[in-house]
C-alpha cells in the first residue's frame, strides 16, 4: 500500500455513512464515484473520507466533481458546482478542487475552463488549488492561452483502461490477412453512418469487416440525414439498405452478441482480437467527427495494439496529435493523412474518404507494405506498451497528493517526468528536431513570430527512437558544439554558487549535459540509417538555418539567424577560447577524456557527411510571402533567389 492518503472530501454523506458525489444536486452534471475509485485503485493509494468541516491545514484534501455530461459549460452558467463550504477551505485550508471527467471532452471546453476561472477570481481563490482533467489533447494550448496558474492535464484513463483488457491477450502480426479494412461502430453517429454509406456506395464494404451495433430500438431514429456532411447525394438511398439490416455485428462477433449488448454499446472491457488481426488497415471512426476539440478514445489506439494501418475519421488535429504525443509511426509513405490538416469538417470528410477509396484500388500494393514493414508495426506496439507502463494518469495523481512537489510544471508535463536532461535536451518543432546548442531559440522565435504558435517540445536523446517521423535534423560541427555548450554550462555553473563547476566538467567526460550529449552524431546518424527508407529525411546545417526556416514557414517578417543575438557572456564576460584554456589547465585529465569522446564524434559527423542528404537552398527554395516590400528584400538579400526559374 502506498504511503500517500487520498484524502477525500464531500459536502454530504448518506445515512449509512457512505459519501455522495459533490454536485448530486445538479442533475445534468451526472456526478459519479467511478472516476475516483479507479485513482484508488489502481494506484494502491490509502483512501480516506472526509466531511468538508473535517479539512485542516495538515495535509492534501481533495474536493472532486467528477461528471458524466459533456457540456459543462452551460452548467457554469449557472451555478460554480463548488460549495460555499468547500469555497472557504479552499481559501483558508489546504483543499484542492479537482474537475474530473476521464474519459470525454466538453462541448466549448475552452470556454468552460475559462468560467472557472473567472470563478476563481470572483471568490478570490488561488488558481494554483485548482485542477481541470478531460480527454481533452487541447487543454494545455487553452491553459497557455487564458494563461491561468489552473493545472490542465489531458487523461489517458481510457487508453490505461482498455490497454490493460488487451494486454490479457498477446498480440501477434499476421501476414495473410481475410480482409483489406475494419470499420467497427457502435452508436450511430452521423460521420460513421456517412462512412458506412460511402463504403458501400463505392462497393468497398464487401472488402470489409464491418459493425454498426447501436443498442437504441430504431438505429437510425436519432440520425438526421441534414446534420451529415452533405458532399455525397446518395445517402438517403444508402441508408435504406443498413436499416434494413439493423444490428449488425463483426464476422468474428456473432457469438458474443448478448455479451456486447449487455456492455451497453461500450467496449473497454470488451474486446474480440479476431476482428482487427484479420483486417490490414483500421478505419477508426472516432467519437467526435465536428468538434473543435481533440478526443482520443480507445478506438484510436486499437490499431497500434493489433498491428494494423491507421485511417481515422476524426476532429481536425487527431493524426498530428496522436503522432506528437506518442510518436506512432503512421505510414505516411503508404497513406495520405492530409485530411487531418483540413479544419472543414466537409472537406475534411471528403479527403478522408477518397484517400479510403484509393487505398481499397491498391490493395496488392497494401498487401505487400504490410508483410515488408514487419518491424514498423512491432514498433508502434512497443510504442503502445512503453506509454501503457507510464501510467500517467495514476501518477499525476501521485505527484498532486504529494505535498513536497510545489512546482506547478511538475504537475503539467507529464510526459517529461522521466527526463533526467543528463542524456541532451533537444527541441522538436513539428517534424524538426534540432539538439540545444544548435538554433533551438532561434527556431522557437521564428515559427512564432510567423506563425503564431509555441510548438516546441523537449525530448530526451535517447527517446529520439519514439519519432520516426522526424525528416529534418539540425546539426553543428561537433567542436562548435562542444566550445557552445561548455560555456553556457560553466558560466552558468559560475553565476549560481550552488553549481559545483567539476561536477559540470565530469558531466562531459560521461553522457553529457542538457546542453551537450556525448553520443550525439552516432545516434543522429544511426536514426537517419534505420528511417530514411525513402529519402525523406535531411540534415540541415546550423550556418543554413535562416533558409530552411524560410522554406518551412513564410518568413513574413524577414527574421534572420544571428548567432550573436544568442551570444551567452554571462556575469564573467567569458569567451570560449578562455574557458577552452581553463579546462586544460585546471582539468587536463578530464579534458583528455572530453577530447577523446569528440574525436569518436567526428568519426559518426563525417559519416553523416558522407552518407547522408543534406538540406540545399536551391533545391529547396523559400516560401514567397505576399507583401511586396519583404519579397524586394528577401531577393536583394538573397541573390541565388534569381536563378530560380
Amino acid at each position: 500500500m502506498s504511503d500517500l492518503n487520498f484524502n477525500l472530501v464531500f459536502d454530504n454523506f448518506d445515512e449509512n455513512g457512505n459519501p455522495i458525489p459533490n454536485g448530486s444536486d445538479i442533475l445534468k452534471l451526472g456526478s459519479k464515484l467511478r472516476d475516483w475509485n479507479w485513482i484508488v485503485n489502481k494506484s494502491n493509494l490509502n483512501q480516506k473520507f472526509y466531511n468538508i468541516d473535517d479539512v485542516t491545514t495538515d495535509e492534501t484534501f481533495c474536493y472532486i466533481i467528477s461528471y458524466s455530461s459533456n457540456d459543462l459549460k452551460t452548467i457554469l452558467d449557472n451555478t460554480f458546482i463548488v460549495s460555499n463550504k468547500a469555497i472557504e477551505c479552499c481559501k483558508n485550508k489546504n483543499l484542492k478542487i479537482v474537475f474530473i471527467n476521464f474519459q470525454e471532452v466538453n462541448n466549448k471546453e475552452f470556454d468552460a475552463l475559462q468560467q472557472i476561472i473567472t470563478y476563481v477570481s470572483d471568490f478570490g481563490l488561488d488558481a494554483d488549488n485548482f485542477y481541470y482533467i478531460t480527454n481533452n489533447s487541447k487543454l494545455e494550448e487553452y491553459r497557455d492561452i487564458l494563461n491561468t496558474k489552473i493545472h490542465t492535464f489531458t487523461s489517458t484513463w481510457i487508453f490505461e483502461s482498455f490497454a490493460e483488457t488487451l494486454n490479457k491477450e498477446k498480440s501477434v502480426f499476421k501476414p495473410n490477412k481475410e480482409f483489406l479494412f475494419s470499420c467497427h461502430n457502435r452508436l450511430a453517429r452521423p460521420h460513421r453512418i456517412e462512412t458506412l454509406c460511402f463504403l458501400k456506395k463505392y462497393d468497398i464494404l464487401k472488402n470489409t469487416d464491418w459493425t454498426l451495433i447501436d443498442i437504441n430500438e430504431n438505429l437510425f431514429k436519432n440520425v438526421n440525414t441534414n446534420n451529415l456532411t452533405g458532399y455525397f447525394t446518395f445517402l438517403s438511398d444508402e441508408i435504406e439498405f443498413f436499416k434494413e439490416i439493423g444490428l449488425k455485428y463483426s464476422k468474428y462477433e456473432i457469438n458474443k452478441t448478448n455479451h456486447l449488448l449487455g456492455d451497453g454499446g461500450h467496449v473497454i472491457g470488451i474486446n474480440t482480437t479476431d476482428c482487427f488481426i484479420n483486417c490490414y488497415i483500421n478505419i477508426i471512426t472516432e467519437t467526435n467527427f465536428y468538434l473543435s476539440e481533440i478526443h482520443a478514445s480507445e478506438k484510436s489506439f486499437r490499431a497500434f495494439y493489433f498491428m494494423q494501418l491507421p485511417i481515422f475519421v476524426a476532429t481536425y488535429g487527431h493524426v498530428a496529435y496522436l503522432r506528437k504525443r506518442f510518436g506512432f509511426d503512421m505510414f505516411d509513405d503508404l497513406i495520405d493523412h492530409s485530411y487531418d490538416l483540413e479544419e472543414n469538417s466537409q472537406k475534411r470528410m471528403k479527403l478522408v474518404l477518397e484517400e479510403i477509396k484509393r487505398l481499397n484500388n491498391n490493395k496488392n500494393l497494401i498487401i505487400n507494405f504490410y508483410k515488408e514493414n514487419k518491424d514498423r508495426f512491432e514498433k508502434n506496439l512497443d510504442l503502445f506498451q512503453k506509454l501503457y507502463n507510464k501510467k500517467e494518469t495514476m501518477n499525476f495523481f501521485k505527484k498532486l497528493l504529494n505535498k513536497n512537489i510545489e512546482n506547478n510544471n511538475t504537475l503539467r508535463d507529464i510526459d517529461n517526468n522521466d527526463l533526467n536532461f543528463k542524456g541532451g535536451g533537444f527541441k522538436m518543432y513539428y517534424d524538426i528536431i534540432a539538439p540545444n546548442k544548435c538554433g533551438t531559440r532561434y527556431l522557437k522565435e521564428y515559427i512564432l513570430l510567423n506563425t503564431g504558435e509555441e510548438c516546441d517540445k523537449s525530448i530526451d536523446i535517447k527517446d529520439i527512437w519514439n519519432f520516426p517521423n522526424l525528416n529534418w535534423i539540425v546539426i553543428r560541427n561537433p567542436e562548435e558544439y562542444l566550445k557552445s555548450a561548455l560555456k553556457t554550462d560553466l558560466l552558468g555553473a559560475w553565476s549560481n554558487a550552488n553549481i559545483d563547476e567539476l561536477n559540470i566538467i565530469n558531466l562531459y567526460t560521461t553522457e553529457g549535459t542538457n546542453h551537450y550529449f556525448n553520443n550525439l552524431y552516432k545516434t543522429l546518424y544511426s536514426f537517419y540509417q534505420l528511417y530514411n527508407n525513402n529519402n525523406n529525411k535531411k540534415f540541415v546545417f546550423l550556418k543554413d538555418l535562416s533558409d530552411f526556416s524560410a522554406h518551412k514557414f513564410p518568413n513574413k517578417k524577414n527574421y534572420k539567424y544571428d548567432s550573436t543575438k544568442y551570444n551567452m557572456l554571462g556575469k564573467y564576460y567569458m569567451d570560449e577560447e578562455t574557458i577552452i584554456e581553463y579546462i586544460k589547465e585546471f582539468y587536463p585529465s578530464q579534458w583528455d577524456t572530453i577530447q577523446l569522446n569528440l574525436k569518436k564524434e567526428m568519426f559518426f559527423y563525417n559519416k553523416i557527411i558522407e552518407n547522408c542528404i543534406f538540406f540545399n537552398k536551391l533545391s529547396h527554395p523559400p516560401i514567397i510571402v505576399k507583401n511586396e516590400e519583404v519579397i524586394i528584400e528577401v531577393i536583394e538579400k538573397n541573390s541565388w533567389l534569381k536563378t530560380i526559374k
